[in-house]
């Protein structure tokens, strides 16, 4: 999950349309802070709102991600 903070999954970049966007425009220590505070049920929803992106761009033929 750590590596969210970093990057796009799937494409290895900071897409802007990206719900963690600002967050990864800011430096590592605010990042980790950030992460940090993270509840159980918020890691959830991550996991769960990156994995339906990954499928959404797979089904809609984005080149990127074959």
């Amino acid at each position: 999950m750590m590596e969210l903070i970093h990057c796009c999954p799937a494409e290895h970049c900071n897409p802007t349309e990206c719900v963690l966007h600002a967050l990864r425009q800011l430096s590592y220590p605010q990042r980790i802070a950030w992460y940090s505070a993270l509840t159980k049920d918020d890691l959830e929803f991550l996991a769960a709102y990156h994995h339906v992106c990954m499928k959404l761009r797979l089904q809609s033929g984005h080149e990127k991600f074959a």
